[in-house]
């Protein structure tokens, strides 16, 4: 969450500063949110029938990866928007897919919201201080360009560490079946169910059209 909270805000401004145009911004995000979806699923059947733990250890990985090729592309992220946008979906999926049900399952009835109380509170804090200590990090950086860097640096190097600390985590042995339908398409005796959906829809958006329209304005 700090990685990303870290970077989330300015990885929108970056391609805009670089490209002077709003079309890789645009490129990068439609390509994003049309994979994601489908690499999430095909990462949560791995996770519903492998390890968890392996999973989210892969997506530590892959975020890592991704911040590393943005500091090798450098001022020429923009030209490869599209197939940045992929990836970055490809490597959320992972890491949430892999964190959401080992957070689930690893977690008792009665335990469960009192930890996911505090992993929000927590979280919470972190996307408040880490966009602030970002800014603060470009402000302060002999120029621009290396600022950025230095903001993804820190990204790739959190993401690297969190991957290395995610081999103290016990192997998760239990298995169980991977079903889409019943969760998209919910029957009327789901209601409690369907109702989360649409609240997670409308949060969710929110949240990422915040991000994107406030880092956008700051740059502006």
């Amino acid at each position: 969450t700090a990685a990303e909270a870290l970077c989330g805000v300015f990885l929108s401004v970056y391609l805009l500063a670089n490209a002077r145009d709003m079309g890789p911004v645009i490129i990068h995000y439609i390509a994003l949110y049309a994979s994601a979806p489908v690499f999430f699923m095909w990462a949560g059947r791995i996770a519903k029938s492998k390890d968890r733990t392996w999973v989210y250890r892969v997506g530590l990985a892959l975020l890592a990866a991704y911040y590393g090729a943005l500091l090798a592309i450098g001022t020429s992220a923009p030209d490869y928007a599209a197939a940045l946008g992929l990836f970055y979906g490809f490597c959320t999926a992972f890491f949430w897919a892999g964190a959401n049900t080992m957070t689930f399952e690893v977690t008792r009835d009665g335990v469960r919201e009192r930890y996911l109380g505090i992993l929000s509170a927590v979280n919470g804090t972190a996307q408040m201080i880490a966009p602030l200590a970002g800014a603060a990090i470009i402000a302060f950086a002999p120029d621009k360009d290396i600022g950025y860097r230095w903001v993804f640096g820190c990204a790739a190097a959190i993401y690297l560490a969190c991957f290395f600390l995610s081999f103290w985590l016990a192997a998760d042995e239990s298995r169980s079946a991977f079903r889409v339908g019943p969760i998209l398409f919910p029957n009327a005796e789901r209601r409690d169910w369907r109702l989360v959906m649409l609240a997670t829809i409308t949060d969710g958006g929110g949240h990422i059209m915040f991000a994107l329209v406030l880092g956008l304005l700051v740059f502006v």
